[in-house]
């Protein structure tokens, strides 16, 4: 099969030609590299910090909406909604941009279906912007090939690509029947954003062909090194830095690579009490035990050894920052550390950097790992995780490495990240193939077999999301599963890199209890006259809960025939609102015209999702309202007329109304 290039987009696509016939990306036509009209605004490493303004990030994936473990062997859930003899896999509308695809193709084992195993040579289809004439027309595999390294290729069982997909009202991706292909794919993922948000420039494509090397335009200037002499059990503190400053890199050299994982260090910021960065230290440059070496974009661990570590994670502050370590071992230890900082005032609004140590040993029946849990404003941009498998598991047996991870954002019960399993968190597939891979976002470090203190199988990985990081705005909660449906104990331990300053940007201001008359009331609630009332009690999906079938929910709402029409109260100095909905999905797509005011919004509201199994039905959907409509205002009323295909699926219980407020 050859692959069709459509020529309306020409600069966009002009790249992809030079791909397919096997040239380097130039990285001067990187900032329109963006399928469709790009939409973001330059920026480079050292904006890394700066916090998000508003635009929201989702995944749509082929996870098993029974929440256990068929992401795709059955062929029966891997796609949103069936469009003539297209099978539609992604589908949003609005302003946005795909900052993140995964496939894995399981051509080394036997297929469970009917199609070749092979996904590289599924048949796929992107459409941009409405164009009933697809921008992309080809094989899969053309979307992961590496001659567009550092941006996309293949790894240990998966294949991953970085290059943006913008688009301006609309990006569908679909794949379709042909003699060889009856099904639709399965094991994939795709990332995407709402809004504009910052984007790659060519520093960044330099960094990547460079991981393992400073990344910064800034110059190094090293502060060091010096040496460290720390006592069994006992704390000292190696830097004391005024500011304002950004550190831009450090190192550290132990004499045994043990000592990654019994130095513990901690950072303060600008004199907090609490550390923001507590980690062991090892975890800055990509694993508490070296195994491997390890080269990314943002951290290295090699040397003699591996005993030398270095990362270069941008590190603004404003008065002061204080540097501890802690040995946790019994033995007495010496180290060298080097510091590299750059003197003067951030110049935009900025999270402090955070690195939060959190552990499951073992982990417990249901309940997911928790990588982070935390509030503020800010965004998660990577991980290193670590897994010890006790031996009296099956050694063949893998599958406490099948969990999904689950993103639950500013304090949404759907998680807006929902994968397929725990290798392909890590753009890896099938485990990882016990094949060891260091990229320059992400790597499968080290597996292996250790005797003491019991026989158990060590694994080790680590995810950076940089053009993909996942931003909040009032909480995030990162959690990974353990086995099809949470049911295996491993030890599982990780490190979460994330962003943030402890105020939330996100408050919750209103309340529609629908079904309620009394909130109707207050709400100047109405309804099309042949809406039905219903109840449902059902739960979220992943959320299991220790008895495996608990967390029901039960509710109240209608099944809305035409239109819906309500008023919410917001603070007159909001800068824009989200307006949430609990909704039963049972039947999608779902799709509405807004009107704030009697004035008609450039965006629908719409959400392809569906999910038919009773005991997974509900669904947190999301609208958000600019600025440009609520400025000043102290009320909305807020009319959403349902499209004709729609009737029957808009089935309401609740609205949450949060409002904005950046400072």
């Amino acid at each position: 099969m050859h692959s069709v290039y459509k020529s309306f987009y020409y600069p966009g696509i002009i790249v992809l030609l030079l791909v397919c016939q096997g040239s380097q990306i130039d990285s001067r036509v990187f900032p329109v590299l963006g399928v469709g009209n790009p939409i973001s605004i330059s920026t480079s490493i050292e904006f890394l910090p700066s916090l998000p303004t508003g635009y929201r990030a989702g995944m749509t994936s082929s996870y098993d909406p029974k929440g256990l473990n068929d992401d795709g062997f059955s062929g029966l859930e891997t796609f949103l909604y069936r469009e003539n003899n297209e099978w539609v896999l992604f589908d949003q509308k609005g302003r946005g941009q795909i900052t993140h695809m995964l496939f894995n193709s399981p051509a080394h084992l036997p297929s469970p279906r009917t199609q070749p195993p092979n996904v590289l040579n599924q048949p796929i289809r992107i459409y941009i912007d409405n164009n009933p004439v697809p921008m992309f027309d080809g094989r899969a595999g053309d979307l992961f090939v590496s001659t567009i390294n550092p941006l996309g290729g293949y790894a240990s069982g998966g294949f991953y690509s970085y290059m943006p997909i913008s688009f301006n009202t609309r990006c569908k991706i679909t794949a379709y029947n042909t003699p060889e292909y009856r099904e639709p794919p399965y094991f994939y993922e795709f990332s995407f954003i709402n809004g504009l948000k910052p984007d790659f420039t060519s520093q960044w494509i330099s960094a990547f062909r460079n991981a393992g090397t400073y990344p910064h335009n800034l110059s190094q200037n090293w502060q060091g090194p010096l040496d460290f002499n720390i006592s069994a059990n006992s704390e000292i503190t190696i830097a004391n830095l005024n500011g304002p400053a950004m550190i831009t890199g450090f190192r550290a050299m132990v004499t045994d690579p043990s000592f990654w994982k019994h130095l513990r260090v901690k950072i303060f910021w600008d004199r907090s009490a609490t550390p923001s960065v507590d980690c062991p230290l090892g975890a800055l440059f990509g694993s508490f035990d070296a195994v491997y070496p390890i080269r990314s974009v943002l951290f290295k661990l090699d040397g003699l050894n591996l005993t030398s570590g270095e990362c270069w994670w941008p590190m603004p502050y404003n008065k002061n920052a204080i540097i501890k370590l802690v040995n946790n071992s019994n033995q007495d230890t010496t180290l060298v550390v080097d510091i590299s900082k750059t003197d003067g005032i951030y110049p935009l609004p900025y999270g402090y950097f955070n690195a939060i140590y959190n552990e499951s040993l073992p982990t417990a029946l249901f309940v997911d790992h928790v990588v982070l849990q935390t509030s503020g404003t800010g965004k998660f941009v990577g991980m290193v995780q670590e897994h010890e498998l006790n031996m009296g598991i099956p050694f063949w047996s893998f599958e406490y490495f099948e969990g999904d991870e689950r993103v639950y954002v500013d304090d949404s019960k759907s998680p807006q990240f929902h994968g397929i399993g725990g290798e392909d968190t890590f753009n890896l597939g099938w485990y990882g193939l016990a094949q060891r891979t260091t990229l320059a976002t992400h790597g499968f470090s080290g597996e292996v077999v250790r005797q003491q203190p019991t026989l158990a199988l060590f694994r080790s990985m680590y995810r950076l999301y940089l053009s993909d990081d996942i931003p909040f705005y009032k909480s995030l909660k990162f959690t990974q599963e353990h086995g099809g449906y949470g049911e295996h104990n491993a030890n599982y331990r990780s490190v979460a890199f994330f962003y943030k300053k402890p105020n939330e940007s996100l408050a919750l201001v209103d309340t529609i209890d629908v079904g309620d008359t009394q909130s109707e009331i207050l709400h100047s609630y109405a309804k099309g006259t042949l809406s039905q009332p219903i109840a449902l009690s059902s739960r979220y999906v992943g959320q299991f809960g220790p008895d495996f079938f608990g967390q029901f929910v039960a509710d109240n709402g209608y099944n809305i025939d035409n239109y819906v029409q309500f008023t919410v109260n917001i603070p007159a100095q909001n800068q824009g609102i989200v307006i949430r909905c609990r909704k039963d999905r049972e039947t999608g797509p779902r799709e509405a015209r807004v009107f704030v005011n009697d004035v008609p919004m450039n965006e629908n509201w719409y959400d392809p999702t569906s999910n038919r199994y009773l005991h997974n039905r509900w669904h947190d959907e999301e609208y958000v309202i600019p600025l440009q409509y609520t400025q000043g205002r102290t009320s909305l009323t807020i009319k959403l007329e349902l499209t004709p295909q729609t009737a029957g699926r808009w089935r309401e219980f609740k609205y949450l109304v949060y409002s904005y407020r950046f400072n």
